[in-house]
């Protein structure tokens, strides 16, 4: 069973991580240009849809896709991106039969990746198009 709010907080500290300073999902529409209003409201009425349709990108991302899916399945427990709560390097480890401090250098590796430019561009660009359809898709909100 899935927690939207492990998901959500597991998903500030990945952005965090990758962009090496306090960063959540609010901050990042912020950036990416939407309004206080338009953020609002996707919390409001479109939060899990935003948050599950972006973890799928960053599962996507060239950063964490790999062959053998090690480095998603790492990120996601990690940062509980499944809804499930965070696990340890060593309960991963143990899972995946390595040692924690190899699930570690993984988990850099990924993280590592999503720094560079052309993947935080792809994953920039997956959230606004996930955010403005949304968006798009909805009735306009009127507070008069």
């Amino acid at each position: 069973m899935s927690d939207i709010k492990t998901m959500v907080n597991g998903l500030n500290k990945f952005l965090t991580a990758i962009y090496g300073e306090e960063t959540r999902l609010s901050i990042l529409l912020a950036m990416l240009g939407f309004e206080p209003q338009q953020i609002d409201f996707l919390r409001k009425h479109h939060l899990e849809q935003v948050v599950t349709s972006f973890i799928t990108a960053i599962n996507e991302c060239p950063g964490i896709k790999s062959k053998d899916n090690r480095l998603r399945m790492i990120i996601t427990r990690r940062f509980g991106l499944d809804g499930k709560p965070p696990e340890t390097l060593q309960a991963i480890g143990a899972s995946m039969g390595i040692t924690r401090e190899r699930v570690r250098q993984l988990e850099q590796k990924a993280i590592r990746r999503c720094k560079y430019h052309k993947t935080r561009n792809f994953l920039q660009t997956s959230l606004y198009q996930i955010a403005s359809s949304l968006l798009s898709n909805s009735e306009p909100v009127s507070d008069s």
